[in-house]
C-alpha cells in the first residue's frame, strides 16, 4: 500500500463497509493514513455507477479526471510471467428466481501453467453482482475458489459478466451470469 501513499494526481476509491474492513485489506493501516484515498462506505460511487466491485483509481492531470482503472498492486518481476488457468464453469444459469433470493455460486479456478497465478482484479458489470475470494497468489496446480453473489435489484430476465484480471494471456477472464427474476 505505500505506493499509493506516494502516489500523486491518482485518487484511490475503496469501497468498504466499515473501517475494519480496510484495515484488514491494507494489512493493517487505516484510511487516514492516505492523503489521497477515498473510503467508500456508503457505497456512493456504486449508485452513481463510478465503481465496480473492486478498488478503482482515478487518474487526473493537473487536477482534472483522464480516466479510471480497477486497482491493481504494483506488479513484481514474477507477476510479470504468464501461466495458464482453468475455470471449472464460465457460464452460471440460476434460472428463475424471486427479487428476495440472493444467488450464490462458487467457481474454481486452477492454476494449470507453470508460473504462479496473481488475480491483480475482479471486476462485474454491476454492483448487483459481487465477487468473494482469496487474494493470495495461486502455484502451479493449486487452486482459488471464487464466490459470486447476485442480489437481484429489478424482475426480469438479466445478464452480467465478471471479469478476472491475472497473469494470464487471455486475460481478462469472463465469467456470465444469468437468470430471470420474478
Amino acid at each position: 500500500m505505500d505506493h499509493i501513499r506516494e502516489a500523486t494526481d491518482t485518487i484511490y476509491v475503496f469501497m468498504c463497509d466499515t473501517e475494519k474492513d480496510f484495515f484488514l485489506l491494507s494489512g493493517g493501516k487505516k484510511s487516514t493514513d492516505f492523503n489521497n484515498l477515498y473510503l467508500d462506505k456508503d457505497k456512493v460511487s456504486a449508485r452513481l455507477k463510478m465503481v465496480t466491485t473492486f478498488p478503482m483509481v482515478y487518474f487526473l492531470k493537473d487536477g482534472k479526471y483522464v480516466e479510471r482503472r480497477p486497482y491493481q498492486r504494483p506488479t513484481a518481476e514474477s507477476r510479470k510471467r504468464m501461466t495458464t488457468l482453468t475455470a471449472d464453469k464460465q457460464y452460471i444459469d440460476w434460472g428463475s428466481f424471486r427479487q428476495a433470493e440472493i444467488q450464490e455460486e462458487k467457481v474454481i479456478l486452477t492454476n494449470t501453467g507453470t508460473d504462479t497465478l496473481y488475480i491483480n482484479a475482479i471486476e462485474s458489470s454491476c454492483e448487483c453482482t459481487t465477487v468473494q475470494w482469496a487474494d493470495p497468489p495461486v502455484p502451479p496446480g493449486e487452486c482459488t475458489t471464487l464466490i459470486i453473489h447476485f442480489r437481484a435489484e429489478e424482475k426480469g430476465e438479466f445478464e452480467r459478466f465478471i471479469h478476472v484480471h491475472c497473469n494470464v494471456p487471455e486475460s481478462p477472464i469472463e465469467i456470465s451470469v444469468k437468470g430471470k427474476v420474478q
